[in-house]
């Protein structure tokens, strides 16, 4: 499924958050964006997934989407995740994933509705083993560490039945170890033919998960290419370092 952006605009009174930007994400590919602090990155998110009003045109399959209506980005196929992991502590943690699937089921066709309790838990269990959650899937959500949270935020958003996963910050907070698990479990999605758009700060990880990544600085995209070529522009570093570059 194609998301596709034409100069999209943020504002939030005089301040331009989105100034222009135009990006296509290709049916099943993995896409990164970067960029320093208050570049814009999360609002462009926000604008996608329908959270924030904007401007110009954000098209999914050739369908445009309504600004400022999360409910149709999300029936469009949009499904997101938030820098801070949104855990409902108390609950356990398939019940956090349950209201997910529930909530797909309400956008779906009415036979959906005759899946009944039982076959609710067996998809909120499936979802939970692709995050490496199964083992804990009866207990209390409020036990988990901030990286299980992360990887239950992950299973909640996938069990909407997404084609489009905007991810904000996925890996911040994350070891080594959660860090590597989650780049494996966004390739298998990826796999499975769910298009991955995500905004992080660490370089390695999106280096090494995303063949293609977009720059944003104030605003403005700067850059889109290959990871490699991208990050070694001079506008790229001034953009990080907050200097000019001199060859």
């Amino acid at each position: 499924m194609t998301l596709e952006l034409t100069d999209v605009h943020v504002s939030f009174g005089n301040v331009r958050a989105v100034a222009g930007v135009s990006l296509t994400l290709a049916s099943g590919s993995r896409m990164g964006i970067i960029g320093p602090n208050g570049s814009g990155k999360s609002t462009l998110i926000n604008a996608i997934s329908g959270i924030v009003r904007a401007t110009g045109s954000i098209v999914i399959d050739g369908q445009r989407l309504r600004s400022g209506s999360p409910q149709g980005a999300a029936w469009r196929g949009i499904s997101r995740t938030y820098q801070t992991p949104q855990t409902f502590t108390k609950l356990s943690v398939i019940e956090n994933v349950m209201l997910a699937v529930r909530a797909a089921e309400t956008r779906g066709p009415a036979t959906w509705f005759q899946r009944g309790e039982y076959r609710r838990t067996v998809a909120a269990l499936e979802f939970l083993t692709t995050v490496g959650l199964a083992d804990l899937a009866e207990e209390s959500a409020a036990i988990l560490t901030y990286g299980q949270q992360q990887a239950l935020a992950l299973a909640r958003a996938l069990a909407t039945g997404p084609k489009v996963l905007l991810l904000d910050e996925p890996a911040a907070g994350l070891n080594s170890a959660e860090t590597e698990a989650l780049s494996h479990t966004l390739q298998t999605v990826n796999d499975a033919g769910v298009s991955i758009l995500l905004v992080e700060h660490k370089m390695d990880f999106v280096s090494a998960l995303c063949p293609r990544v977009a720059v944003l600085a104030a605003g403005k995209l700067v850059a889109d290419g290959p990871p490699a070529e991208v990050l070694s522009r001079p506008d790229v570093i001034d953009a990080y370092l907050g200097v000019p570059h001199h060859a």
